[in-house]
C-alpha cells in the first residue's frame, strides 16, 4: 500500500515538474523576440507550413488566426508523434515555434508598433478610352463613354437601356449619329472621338463584351 502511494506521489511530482518546465520554456522563448507582427509570422510560418491544409479556414486571414490562437498553440507544442500534432508533416523548427510563442505572448498584434493599415489609393475615374479600346471597341466601352454620358438621360429606358435594346435600334442610331441629328442641337454634343468610337463599333458589327 505504501509503495503504491509512493508511486502515485512520484508521478504527480514528475507531472508538476514537467508542466513547470513547459511553462518556463514558453516564457523564456517569448522573452527572446519582441515586436513581431502577424505579417511576419504569416509569411514565415503560417503560409508555407499551415495554409496548405487550413488556408480556407484557420489561416485564411488575421481574424481567423486570432480566433484560433489556443488551438494553434496547443497543436504546435505537442510532441511530433502525439495525436493531433501540427503540422502533420513534421514538427516546426524551434525558431518558428519561438517566434509564434513570442508573437502570442506580445498579444498577437497585427502590426508592429507605430504601423497602421495601409490605405488604398483611390483610382481616378477614366475620362476617355484607351488606344486599344478606340481601335477595337466593345459594347462595354461604348456604353461607358458614349451612351451613359450623352444618351441615357433621354433614352436610358429605351434605345440605350441595355445591349439588346441598342442592337434592336442600331440602324437608327447609326443614321442619326452619322447625320448629326443625335444628340439634338440643344443637348451636349458628341465629341469627334466619341462619335468615331460609336461609329467604328457599329462598323465592326457592334460586338458585345
Amino acid at each position: 500500500m505504501k509503495k503504491a502511494q509512493l508511486l502515485i506521489y512520484t508521478l504527480l511530482l514528475l507531472a508538476s515538474s514537467c508542466s513547470y518546465r513547459v511553462d518556463k520554456q514558453e516564457v523564456d522563448l517569448a522573452s527572446n523576440l519582441k515586436n513581431i507582427s502577424f505579417a511576419e509570422i504569416n509569411q514565415m510560418v503560417f503560409q508555407p507550413k499551415c495554409a496548405r491544409c487550413h488556408g480556407g479556414d484557420i489561416f485564411s486571414n488575421y481574424t481567423s488566426v486570432l480566433e484560433n490562437l489556443d488551438f494553434i498553440k496547443d497543436r504546435i507544442l505537442r510532441s511530433e508523434r502525439s495525436p493531433g500534432a501540427m503540422p502533420p508533416s513534421g514538427k516546426l523548427k524551434n525558431e518558428e515555434i519561438n517566434a509564434i510563442l513570442a508573437w502570442m505572448a506580445d498579444g498577437a498584434p497585427e502590426f508592429k508598433p507605430g504601423e497602421t493599415t495601409p490605405q488604398p489609393q483611390p483610382i481616378p475615374p477614366r475620362t476617355r478610352p484607351s488606344p486599344e479600346e478606340l481601335e477595337n471597341p466593345t459594347y462595354q466601352v461604348v456604353n461607358q463613354f458614349v451612351f451613359q454620358l450623352k444618351c441615357s438621360r433621354c433614352h436610358g429606358r429605351g434605345l440605350v437601356k441595355d445591349y439588346e435594346s441598342v442592337l434592336a435600334s442600331l440602324d437608327a442610331i447609326n443614321l442619326e449619329v452619322s447625320q448629326g441629328s443625335m444628340p439634338p442641337f440643344d443637348a451636349t454634343q458628341l465629341t469627334e472621338e466619341e462619335k468615331n468610337l460609336l461609329l467604328r463599333w457599329i462598323a465592326l458589327g457592334a460586338p458585345n463584351n
